[in-house]
């Protein structure tokens, strides 16, 4: 997770101290025998701001989720930041790997929410009926990094403004079908059932499906109190190995930031790309230069596995051709683009950016018979 802050006027960053919490730390509430960062708060504040008297935390972080944790220096910042928090000027970005494919590769969930309490434990469902409990009408914006259709699984970039607790796995989970992987809560309504995960997801995280016994051999046999506990624990305990472990996630937390490092490189280049198409009206040169660099980002978008990037990629391709005289070849790379967008990935943003960029190839085509014509 990440903060993405609209720096208003007043807004200044050295009353700040930002941690980046790891995988299953919880902040308050765990067991004595398991990690917590409220219980370590002192020992960080006297290495890292040792003239404070203490931390005051913005927004914790629940215990699944790694990433930023933040904390003010004094009591006033820490209300100025959560009054900031109140009024939306802080957007907080997740990355999250979810069973199952979108429907839609990009979109906004407005599904209304209803918080469930049972004893200690409470569940975000969804807004099914009129109720006099208090109802969530909350927003999550994601948009899809990478597919995976063999192995029934998406990488995702999440986006919400002063979220509520579940808030995302209960979107991602009951309103579009793609519960976060491992998430046995947001499985199924009512059910903390385990997820069944395909064998490719299985053998990437290193996990193993755990073989259950057949409990009609046990009929007729007095059991002892030990096999009736370990029979118990493999039936009806879910087994760690449909969890994601300690191990799991790091796998997955490398995964991620491979993808990311990927992601930096493409917008790298696309900014570099953008300067040599700019200046490639000068000179031949920079036109050679972008037609480099439009294939380098191709080759990035084909790594990261993203045909939305690979779109975008072939949009850069076309753009480079004509700059570069071949103008037929970047009409007819456009033209090829443009159907697939409206046909096949049914992306609006690479559609509009593929049509103005076939405007711009024409006009480029255009102005070469203009110039041939004045010769």
């Amino acid at each position: 997770m990440r903060w993405l802050m609209n720096k208003g006027p007043g807004v200044v960053l050295n009353d700040l101290i930002a941690f980046d919490k790891p995988y299953q730390m919880a902040y308050s509430g765990a067991p004595s025998n398991q990690a917590q960062m409220d219980r370590i708060l002192q020992d960080l504040k006297n290495v890292v701001a040792p003239k404070i008297d203490r931390l005051h935390v913005i927004k914790t972080l629940d215990k699944a989720c790694s990433g930023v944790i933040m904390f003010a220096k004094n009591p006033d910042a820490q209300k100025k930041y959560q009054d900031m928090i109140q009024k939306n000027q802080v957007e907080f970005e997740y990355r999250t790997i979810v069973k199952n494919v979108p429907q839609k590769l990009e979109a906004c969930i407005n599904i209304p929410l209803r918080r469930f309490t049972a004893g200690q434990d409470f569940e975000m469902r969804p807004l099914v009926k009129t109720t006099k409990d208090k109802v969530h009408y909350v927003k999550t914006n994601y948009d899809t990094i990478m597919t995976n259709n063999r192995d029934h699984c998406a990488y995702l970039r999440v986006n919400v403004t002063n979220e509520i607790p579940h808030q995302i796995r209960s979107h991602l989970g009951y309103g579009i079908g793609c519960p976060i992987l491992g998430d046995k809560k947001y499985n199924h309504v009512g059910q903390k059932s385990p997820q069944t995960l395909s064998s490719g997801i299985l053998s990437k995280f290193e996990m193993k499906p755990m073989a259950i016994p057949n409990p009609t051999k046990t009929i007729g046999k007095k059991l002892s109190k030990a096999e009736a506990e370990k029979l118990h624990d493999q039936l009806v305990v879910y087994h760690p190995a449909f969890r994601l472990s300690v191990r799991s996630a790091e796998l997955a937390e490398s995964f991620a930031k491979k993808v990311m490092f990927l992601e930096k490189n493409m917008w790298e280049l696309s900014t570099l790309g953008g300067a040599y198409a700019a200046m490639s009206v000068y000179g031949s040169s920079f036109a050679d230069k972008l037609m480099r660099i439009s294939k380098a980002q191709y080759v990035v978008a084909k790594e990261l596995g993203s045909d939305i990037y690979q779109s975008r990629s072939r949009i850069y391709i076309a753009n480079a051709l004509a700059m570069n005289g071949s103008v037929e070849k970047g009409l007819v790379v456009i033209g090829c683009e443009i159907k697939f967008l409206r046909e096949e990935l049914k992306d609006n943003f690479n559609l509009k950016m593929a049509l103005a960029m076939g405007k711009l190839i024409k006009k480029i085509e255009k102005n070469q018979k203009k110039g041939s014509e004045s010769r």
